[in-house]
């Protein structure tokens, strides 16, 4: 989704109103997509225009920025979350969230891409869509803050299974990537399926749960797992299918750097049967496109330290240990050194 050279792009622009239904009042701070205000505990909320759908599902106060905490997408959001949006992941839909005192239920629809991974749209979102929903309960635990939610998604886009594509291969060898007309990420395998030729209008699923638990002052544990189905192509986000991670993120406060973040945190991700032998015949998807591949779990370690400079200024150093990248045995292990300046006003 990026270029050589810089660019300026929107990324959000909707409108949200919130209709009061009674209750206790609750305080929202101001953060950059909320004006700081007071709301009723019950309330209904409206969100229509262009947004990403992780500014509303699947948060979670511990994990789930990378700009402040880790930098792999494995700790973002579910990997097997294939959430439809453009290639920067935003989409246009519009959004309903009902809050009921310590309950939250939410239901979403967003455009989906019109080709797998890239920018462009599809806004016929009466025909091509993405749906999600959302069950919420907060909680106190031991006198902590948590949260337990479950997501549940249904995506109804263009797209490839891989048993077809498989199939259709097999068929006729003529139907393969190199003689694609229609797109194909690039590939001039010809002795490889691909999903041109069977892409049309197809359903997946996936179900999800999502856990923080605050364990002490500043000190927070999540836990994300997730399952999709796996039949088809990933539309927009990553190309896992089943996904879990945990970890934990502390602020500086127990050594005195109140500002100051830290984290370590554990993933595993897989794919399916028949993704696994698409890939294995040299198709290519979304990221991944060996031309060979034994199946595997891929895994990551991170963690990372940010070291707040300024009152508004941190600098982050991060490590990650991946084994079977790609989800393949032969690739990796592999060793990551990052860092990132990051600044706010």
């Amino acid at each position: 989704g990026g270029t050589e050279t810089p660019q300026l792009y929107r990324s959000r622009l909707f409108l949200r109103q919130t209709f009061g239904l009674g209750g206790d009042h609750v305080v929202k701070p101001s953060d950059p997509l909320q004006l700081g205000t007071v709301v009723d505990s019950r309330r209904l909320v409206l969100t229509l225009g262009s947004f990403t759908i992780l500014d509303i599902f699947d948060r979670n106060s511990v994990t789930g920025d990378p700009r402040q905490t880790f930098f792999n997408m494995a700790f973002m959001t579910h990997s097997s979350w294939d959430f439809t949006s453009d290639a920067r992941g935003y989409s246009w839909g519009g959004t309903a969230e009902l809050y009921w005192d310590q309950w939250a239920l939410r239901f979403g629809r967003i455009t989906p891409p019109q080709n797998p991974n890239q920018l462009p749209q599809d806004f016929r979102i009466w025909e091509h869509y993405g749906d999600q929903v959302e069950l919420e309960h907060d909680h106190t635990l031991f006198g902590r803050p948590g949260a337990v939610r479950l997501l549940g998604y249904r995506n109804h886009v263009i797209t490839g299974r891989f048993d077809e594509a498989i199939a259709a291969f097999e068929a006729n060898s003529a139907n393969n990537a190199a003689a694609c007309t229609s797109f194909n990420y690039g590939s001039t395998n010809s002795s490889a399926p691909d999903m041109c030729w069977v892409r049309r209008p197809n359903v997946k699923l996936g179900i999800g749960i999502n856990l923080e638990q605050y364990v002490a002052k500043d000190i927070g544990v999540f836990f994300r797992g997730m399952y999709s189905d796996g039949k088809t192509e990933v539309d927009a986000y990553n190309p896992a299918d089943r996904s879990v991670s945990i970890g934990a993120v502390a602020k500086g406060s127990l050594w005195r750097r109140p500002f100051d973040v830290a984290g370590v945190g554990f993933g595993v991700s897989w794919i399916s049967a028949s993704h696994a032998k698409y890939l294995a015949m040299g198709g290519v998807d979304g990221f991944i496109g060996d031309g060979y591949l034994r199946r595997a779990a891929e895994g990551i370690v991170e963690g990372f330290y940010s070291v707040n400079l300024l009152k508004a200024v941190w600098l982050a150093a991060d490590y990650q240990f991946l084994w079977n990248p790609g989800f393949n045995a032969d690739r990796g292990p592999v060793h990551i050194l990052g860092a990132k300046i990051h600044a706010e006003f």
